[in-house]
């Protein structure tokens, strides 16, 4: 044998088998053992994206989108069990998109997983898709239709968890404070203390339900954002402190990332130069290998909020590195 010998990368075989979309809608995915394996994936990756971000997921997530459809479109006796799992699926894939700062793709997965709620006819998960869909608006520049939404999540109240109206409410307080007149601020307040008191009482729930993720430090986190985005700093400081003196999760490096850049540009808005550039630095720290729009544009947020500094040395430098976290290199989603 002539020449060295190396290793066959099976991507290079040339008859390796691809499995088409055509021909899994040829298949019966029914039973049980696939949508078991499935969950798992989903779970894999839910909590892979708290602690990276998006842009290492998408490609995989939504290559099992075909699979997802098609035990959608054969499942038997166990449909409901199979709706369940199918909105959480696409939603999630909404929100790796919206993660990603592609709001068109964001909302079109969460258009489908909004369809596969309302054929199950649960109104907790028809509630938590349009809350997920109010979140999307607000933050793609439609606070009046994010605002309309999250009413329209909150019509079913009295059937839905603590958790859930909780989460709710804090994507109302989102919308609210974006908007461009001052609405009813007795029902922005209201909603605050209605949001804290919820989640509050959750930490007794026994029931289940999509945001396992709303707890009293996130929630917290998220009113703080509403008051900063409303432009209260002053309100939104002792909040932020809240949050970070709680000790933040080590397994959401994401919400960490956010809530010390979010603490940091509360700080910088009150003249507060010192404790901005510091909270500043950690936050580039935490920011790491994540890449999220979310993020990304509240470091972008922060670097602007520095700008009154823009003669010191030491404040440009820390706007530097908070300039190169927020332009890390995105790849591009396909």
């Amino acid at each position: 044998m002539s020449g060295s010998w190396h290793p066959c990368d099976p991507h290079d075989a040339p008859d390796r088998m691809i499995v088409t979309t055509a021909q899994i809608n040829r298949m019966d995915l029914g039973g049980t053992t696939l949508l078991t394996g499935l969950q798992g994936i989903l779970a894999a990756h839910i909590q892979a994206d708290a602690m990276l971000g998006p842009l290492l997921l998408l490609n995989a997530i939504t290559s099992h989108v075909p699979v997802v459809e098609q035990i959608c479109r054969t499942a038997g006796e166990d449909r409901s069990r199979v709706l369940i799992f199918a909105t959480e699926f696409v939603e999630f894939c909404g929100w790796l998109f919206q993660d990603a700062g592609d709001f068109a793709c964001a909302t079109k997965w969460t258009n489908r997983a909004l369809d596969y709620a309302l054929e199950l006819g649960d109104p907790r998960v028809t509630a938590y898709v349009l809350m997920r869909k109010s979140n999307i608006a607000t933050e793609s520049g439609d606070p009046g239709h994010g605002l309309t939404l999250a009413n329209a999540a909150l019509a079913t109240a009295p059937r839905l968890t603590p958790r859930l109206r909780a989460v709710i409410l804090r994507q109302r307080l989102h919308a609210h404070a974006l908007l461009p007149y001052t609405d009813d601020q007795h029902q922005f307040q209201r909603d605050v203390e209605l949001a804290l008191a919820e989640v509050n009482d959750s930490l007794g729930q026994e029931e289940s339900d999509r945001a396992g993720y709303c707890t009293p430090a996130y929630i917290e986190m998220e009113i703080g954002a509403s008051l900063l985005r409303a432009g209260r700093a002053h309100d939104a400081l002792p909040v932020l402190q809240a949050h970070h003196s709680r000790g933040l999760d080590p397994m959401q490096a994401r919400d960490r990332a956010l809530g010390l850049a979010r603490l940091a540009t509360a700080y910088a808005a009150l003249g507060e130069r010192e404790q901005a550039c510091q909270v500043a630095v950690e936050a580039v720290q935490a920011v790491g290998t994540i890449r999220s729009w979310r993020v990304g544009t509240q470091l972008n947020a922060l670097e602007a909020a520095l700008s009154p500094w823009s003669g010191d040395r030491s404040v440009e430098e820390v706007r530097g590195k908070v300039r190169a976290a927020a332009k890390a290199p995105w790849p591009t989603p396909n």
